[in-house]
């Protein structure tokens, strides 16, 4: 069965996991309106999709959920003052602010996380090296109904851990569709591109940039 609210978390993260204002400042628009009817319409609606006890963990893939668990506790330790834009549809803002809760803030990160055993054997594995050194490490998923499609980890010379993370997801049924590309570059910041559409209205275009 699909899990309730997934799609009422995914808009959340929008608005506000994001923490910005921006659709304080329209609230009497259209859009926000609109964003209201899809919180309602979509309450008992979810994808059958990365549907998994979250308890049940392994070591197969490399965990997103620790990884940004640890850069939550660095950015929170160390205070620091970010840029933000968020941009929905023509709609933009951007603030400089800190972040009072940075588990939240990377949350669409971490639940892209694939290292539970329900997955183990469900994404293909590709290795890249240079000169003898890994580069990169991709997962792709084998089948269509994973919302996690796609995980690359990016490393440098010197460093043991990801320099870089891009991840691809998907979440679509006969009533809702969305995408979203994330990127997050530790020490630079992070950014979120994707869309939402509902089968019978509109399409919302989003962009969240942050930058430390």
């Amino acid at each position: 069965m699909p899990r309730q609210g997934l799609v009422m978390v995914e808009i959340r993260k929008i608005s506000m996991s994001l923490q910005v204002s921006i659709f304080d400042t329209v609230k009497k628009t259209k859009i926000h309106l609109y964003l209201n009817a899809i919180f309602a319409l979509l309450f008992f609606f979810s994808a059958c999709n990365n549907s998994v006890d979250s308890a049940k963990t392994s070591n197969f893939y490399f965990s997103l959920k620790y990884y940004f668990n640890t850069e939550a506790a660095r950015l929170k330790q160390e205070n620091v003052l970010v840029k933000k834009t968020v941009i929905l549809n023509d709609k933009a803002e951007t603030k400089n602010l800190k972040i009072e809760d940075w588990n939240n803030e990377l949350l669409t990160f971490s639940d892209a996380d694939i290292n539970k055993s329900a997955f183990v054997g469900k994404y293909s594995i590709d290795s890249v090296f240079k000169e003898g050194k890994l580069t990169s490490v991709s997962y792709i998923a084998n089948e269509n109904k994973l919302k996690t499609k796609s995980i690359t980890l990016h490393f440098s010379d010197t460093e043991s851990t990801p320099t870089s993370i891009d991840i691809s997801l998907e979440t679509k049924n006969t009533l809702y569709h969305s995408t979203q590309q994330l990127h997050y570059e530790s020490k630079v910041g992070y950014s979120v591109m994707g869309t939402q559409e509902i089968r019978v209205l509109k399409k919302d275009e989003f962009q969240v940039k942050v930058s430390f």
